[in-house]
């Protein structure tokens, strides 16, 4: 008997490693078109608002390959000495360094700009300069509503700034340019000495906003961060620790979003961990101190807090910045530092008191003077603050009672006014009526503002949908809105502010 083969060919091939599955989150669209709604805002008032991009790294290991062992190695060695590695590469228990990344997004034209200094720019511009450049913000902030720029005598200004800082979507609409990298700023410490919370990051941004400054002008910021439980938009402490930041940094207003959970690869940042990687391919931070051969033994001692151990990771520290500080990512410089393992944090250091602050009971906080204190400074952040499902926002209020608005105006004048006339707040992303099953841009919103009333907040959040506005909304805290995402958390709320 006879049997027929028949071949046909098959498209195959080994491919390539990919991770682009991202999570399915219920509120991911959602929160992509906030997100969309904050990046463009900081680029219409480019001249008043920076926008950072926040995360932190995975964790470099002290005493073992800094990171894994899997990363090809992309550099030159003499054939009789290369790299070779331990056959187990296990950790030390408790032993390693947590970078903390804050990416300022700008394009390489607004980082010239800010390295030649703010007085420098203010000088070599002329009043004449000055107003026309003006102009051509006006412009574009006047016909943002517009899908296509007016024919009049103005529309020319506004197609050359569109050349540089416009462009269409997929679908044809007009969306701002938004930079995906800039200049990087990492700060690494040793987790067993420093945790990575809140009150760190506030730190952290404290330090850069004025050693670094942001570019002149800039009296606004927005921060992109990744909801872990460090940056948690839900926890007061995240309330407290930017809270004070925004007012001891005298911003204008304050502003943190995130992606729903699950998609935290579209933060910019997240881009950058990858060329950090990269750099320390083979690279081990030694766990032993100088020109001694003994480790120090952290597997039964892991919380080992010695002079012995306060040295090496001070010089692991010192090391790793030596394999970033100084390089670039994307043709923008790289600032690695520092914090020294018995360094007290600066200028905010009462982590674990307003840990138990929270913790304690209304009836012990009206009673403590020392928690009296902290209850007023918590009730007047809550009385500038608008806090959604995933986003937080600090405003300088307008009201002649308040002390610290009253004796530090608004100089954001423009985008602080955008946000009063939303309510205080960022747009809550409006379904399109041209594009059923997507979100109004940006540039379209203002069409729809002009006819019905700003939306509630989180209208349309579908983790939300089973609730109404009375039943979410606080609004006793202050004149915009505070949302909840529990029974307890109101119940807690209202005891503070009440």
């Amino acid at each position: 008997m006879l049997i027929d083969i028949v071949a046909w060919p098959v498209q195959a091939r080994v491919p390539a490693k990919q991770n682009t599955v991202h999570g399915n989150h219920q509120d991911s669209h959602f929160c992509l078109a906030q997100v969309a709604y904050m990046k463009e805002f900081s680029q219409n008032f480019l001249s008043e608002v920076a926008l950072i991009s926040c995360d932190n790294k995975n964790k470099v290991n002290v005493g073992t390959l800094a990171v894994s062992r899997y990363h090809q190695i992309q550099r030159f060695f003499p054939s009789d000495d290369s790299p070779n590695y331990r056959d187990h590469d296990f950790p030390f228990a408790n032993s390693k360094i947590v970078p903390s990344g804050y990416l300022l997004l700008e394009s390489k034209r607004q980082s010239r700009s800010t390295v030649r200094g703010s007085s420098r720019l203010r000088s070599a511009s002329s009043p004449t300069q000055r107003n026309q450049s003006q102009t051509n913000i006006e412009c574009i902030e006047h016909t943002r509503s517009k899908s296509v720029p007016p024919p009049d005598a103005s529309c020319e200004m506004v197609n050359r700034a569109d050349s540089n800082r416009m462009k269409r979507g997929r679908f044809g609409r007009l969306h701002f340019n938004v930079p995906h990298t800039g200049r990087l700023f990492v700060k690494n410490r040793a987790a067993r000495f420093h945790d990575a919370t809140s009150q760190t990051h506030a730190n952290d941004l404290s330090e850069i906003i004025s050693d670094v400054q942001l570019p002149s002008g800039k009296t606004g910021l927005c921060l992109i961060v990744d909801g872990g439980p460090d940056y948690s938009i839900k926890s007061m402490l995240t309330i407290f620790n930017f809270g004070r930041l925004w007012k001891d940094q005298n911003l204008d207003f304050l502003i943190m979003t995130t992606h729903a959970p699950g998609d935290s690869a579209y933060n910019s940042i997240e881009h950058a961990w990858a060329p950090l990687s990269k750099l320390l391919t083979g690279v081990t931070l030694p766990i032993s101190l100088a020109n001694q051969e003994e480790i120090l033994n952290t597997a039964p001692n892991a919380d080992n807090r010695s002079p012995e151990a306060v040295e090496i990771f001070d010089n692991a520290i010192s090391l790793l910045n030596v394999y970033w500080n100084g390089k670039s990512y994307n043709g923008f410089p790289i600032s690695s530092t520092g914090i020294g393992c018995t360094d007290i944090p600066n200028p905010y250091s009462d982590h674990d008191e307003l840990v138990t602050f929270l913790a304690t009971g209304i009836t012990k906080v009206r009673s403590e003077r020392t928690l009296q204190v902290k209850r007023a400074e918590l009730q007047f952040l809550l009385h500038h603050a608008v806090r959604t499902s995933y986003t937080l926002t600090f405003l300088k209020c307008e009201s002649v009672a308040c002390q610290h608005c009253s004796n530090y105006p608004v100089r954001a004048v423009k985008s602080a006014a955008f946000l009063r006339r939303h309510g205080g707040h960022l747009m809550v992303p409006r379904p399109s009526l041209q594009l059923p099953g997507h979100f109004c841009t940006y540039m379209e919103y203002d069409s729809y503002q002009q006819d019905v009333s700003p939306l509630p907040l989180d209208t349309g959040l579908p983790s939300l949908q089973q609730q109404t506005s009375e039943n979410y909304i606080c609004s006793i805290c202050k004149r915009y809105g505070y949302v909840f995402r529990s029974k307890a958390d109101k119940e807690r709320h209202l005891s503070l502010v009440s």
